[in-house]
């Protein structure tokens, strides 16, 4: 069985970080001389022009990487797909698409990406007392799900780090079972998918010696990855053989790897209606917008973050090891999300009426490295 360390010194996820990690040098000055930067300003917290560099370093690596190593899977729809959602992102980094138009064209990618990969969840399994087999109609459900993850992705990156170590964790986690269940090809994708990442976080991440992430994702980074790694996990969910519902990956267990992405935007949505704004609109009530305004800084924000991203995909693991029901797992899944939303809601509502001294107590002690 593949184990986790495996899947990151594998030769796929070597090349695939050497590749990231070579380009972003080179397409940061290249995004410099184009214009393709992120200014600072408004919401946004870093004081200087930062590249978009590395959404096109994570997929030229990713199409670098197959080429030379796996060059069929260059043909597979889902990566076709990331590909195409590649340059609309790059597009919207440059000239900020209408979000009308940015998601018309995800649905319509992604809805022929999963009917040509055969990549929905058409069997939920027994759920509450029910055999839920979708047929046809999984497929819209399931798109709506990644396009769902595929926003929320986008989203949650709003810290230095934050979206490539989730994502590099999850990555991770679905080589892994894909291992177990003998999708070579998504091994192989997973493992690419994670070196490509590796190499952005390199430069992305804030260390202590480094004040501020050298280069961004952009959305020409979020939407190929918030789109490919959902998308790889739709594949191992998807059943339509009942014979390979033994060994497909059950799809409650979906809602456990991408448990911090899913919680986030179901928190962010409920703040949003009970203030009566739209849902769509930008604001500063993201998880980790919240916790820098407890106090945290940058770093720890990330730390914690990283936690609760493994906890969710661990008790996911935990609770299908101890073989717990389906209709078990989602309940408590639920039960999760609504103790996240409402300590959200509380340490939200804490930043909008501050206690002046306790919120200063927070800060001198989320200052300290």
């Amino acid at each position: 069985m593949t184990s986790i360390a495996g899947i990151f010194i594998s030769s796929h996820t070597g090349l695939a970080l050497l590749f990231s990690m070579a380009l972003i040098p080179v397409l940061s000055w290249a995004c410099r001389r184009t214009g393709l930067i992120d200014q600072p300003g408004g919401r946004k917290q870093h004081r200087e022009p930062v590249p978009l560099a590395g959404g096109p370093a994570i997929a030229i690596a990713l199409v670098g990487t197959l080429a030379a190593l796996q060059p069929d899977l260059l043909l597979s729809p889902i990566v076709a797909c990331a590909i195409a959602l590649f340059f609309l992102g790059l597009l919207d980094d440059r000239f900020d698409l209408s979000p009308k138009i940015r998601l018309a064209a995800q649905a319509v990618l992604v809805t022929v990406a999963l009917y040509a990969q055969g990549a929905w969840v058409s069997y939920a399994g027994p759920l509450f007392g029910f055999e839920l087999d979708f047929g046809i109609l999984g497929l819209p459900l399931t798109v709506l799900a990644v396009l769902g993850l595929t926003n929320a992705i986008n989203m949650l990156d709003g810290a230095d780090g934050l979206v490539s170590g989730i994502l590099i964790v999850i990555a991770g986690f679905l080589a892994t079972l894909a291992a177990q269940q003998g999708e070579q090809d998504m091994v192989i994708l997973s493992s690419v998918v994670a070196g490509a990442l590796l190499g952005f976080w390199a430069f992305n991440y804030r260390f202590k010696w480094r004040t501020h992430a050298r280069v961004f994702m952009g959305d020409s980074g979020t939407m190929f990855l918030g789109f490919l790694v959902p998308a790889m996990a739709a594949g191992l969910a998807a059943t339509p053989n009942p014979a390979a519902r033994d060994v497909a990956l059950p799809a409650h267990e979906l809602l456990w790897i991408f448990a911090l992405p899913f919680w986030d935007i179901v928190s962010v949505m409920s703040i949003r209606l009970r203030e009566g704004r739209s849902v769509f609109t930008a604001g500063r009530d993201h998880v980790h917008h919240i916790l820098m305004g407890l106090g945290l800084n940058a770093r720890r924000t990330v730390h914690l973050i990283y936690l609760l991203s493994l906890l969710g995909i661990s008790l996911g693991l935990a609770l299908a090891y101890l073989r717990v029901t389906p209709t078990e797992s989602v309940m408590l899944f639920l039960a999760a999300t609504f103790i996240y939303v409402k300590r959200m809601q509380s340490f939200y509502n804490a930043i909008q009426t501050p206690n002046l001294a306790s919120v200063a107590s927070l800060k001198r002690v989320g200052n300290h490295n």
